[in-house]
């Protein structure tokens, strides 16, 4: 009868031993699998980064030709009115040059003759 209990007991032992081993075989493999997981997420994570950031490069360099392009706008703008005010003043100064060198003229013939 002894041999009988020590066959079941080391039976109940065996089948204990085997759960035990076939709880931690899924246990290492929830763990590479959730493993796998976090490599998938952070992978994803470092692509939305690069993606992120290259969108954000281009976005800047859009925004820094649209700012380029306003200034140059302006910056030809200002040069024009320059250039108007300029040939005003210019226009203007042959002008009261030419009525100057009339009255100079004028005044030498009128002391002279």
């Amino acid at each position: 009868m002894e041999h009988s209990n020590e066959s079941k007991e080391h039976s109940l032992l065996f089948q204990i031993r085997n759960k035990e081993l076939e709880i931690q075989a899924r246990i290492e493999q929830a763990k590479k699998e959730a493993e796998k997981i976090v490599e998938a997420a952070r992978k994803e994570s470092d692509e939305a980064i690069q993606k992120a950031s290259k969108e954000a490069y281009e976005e800047s360099s859009i925004l820094r030709e649209k700012e380029i392009d306003k200034a140059k706008k302006q910056a030809e703008e200002i040069i024009q009115r320059a250039k108007e005010e300029s040939a005003k003043i210019v226009s203007k100064a042959d002008k009261d040059a030419e009525k100057v060198a009339r009255e100079i003229l004028d005044l030498f013939l009128s002391t002279y003759a």
